[in-house]
């Protein structure tokens, strides 16, 4: 392999094989896995190697693997899997160590969230506009919510707040 990963690197994840280093060598190697460089046997090391490290016990080398990878089209699908399984571990893990509201974007994940109750509040923004298409925020079944709270926000914008409807809202 022949651009950002190293025989340093190698030689240093092997003295030195701590949760940073090997968050380190993760990224340099998943930013280097569509490296038009790499044969078809390195290719194929590289991904055996992202297999081991998708594996590790350290949520910080799984996180750098995720955030280097999140465009990789050379990505093993058993690794992506494994790697988009970890949003429940990464959000039940920042929902334990942070104080306060922790904002998501996009119906994709706040569907994922939703279904794995990882949700305490909708935060749902109206604005009078009409679209012609997009995606819809609840795609499928919509999730029993009770509204708690409404405000007007600036302009013509009104902010609604729902909960999950089998919980009280949070402060």
């Amino acid at each position: 392999m022949a651009s950002l990963l190293t025989q340093a690197d190698v030689a240093r994840l092997l003295a030195e094989p701590s949760a940073t280093v090997r968050a380190e060598v993760a990224d340099k190697l998943a930013r280097e896995i569509d490296s038009p460089v790499l044969n078809e046997a390195e290719l194929q090391i590289a991904h055996d190697i992202l297999r081991v490290m998708a594996k590790d016990v350290e949520l910080t080398v799984r996180s750098a693997l995720s955030a280097s990878l999140r465009a990789a089209r050379r990505l093993p699908h058993d690794v992506a899997m494994r790697l988009a399984n970890d949003v429940e571990a990464v959000v039940r893990k920042l929902k334990a160590e942070l104080d306060g509201d922790i904002d998501i974007e996009g119906t994709l994940l706040a569907r994922s969230l939703g279904d794995l109750g990882l949700i305490d509040q909708y935060g749902l923004y109206l604005h009078p506009v009409v679209l012609g298409s997009g995606k819809p925020f609840f795609a499928g079944p919509r999730p029993p919510l009770r509204l708690v709270a409404s405000e007007r926000m600036e302009g013509d914008v009104i902010k609604l707040t729902y909960v999950p409807a089998d919980r009280s809202p949070t402060p």
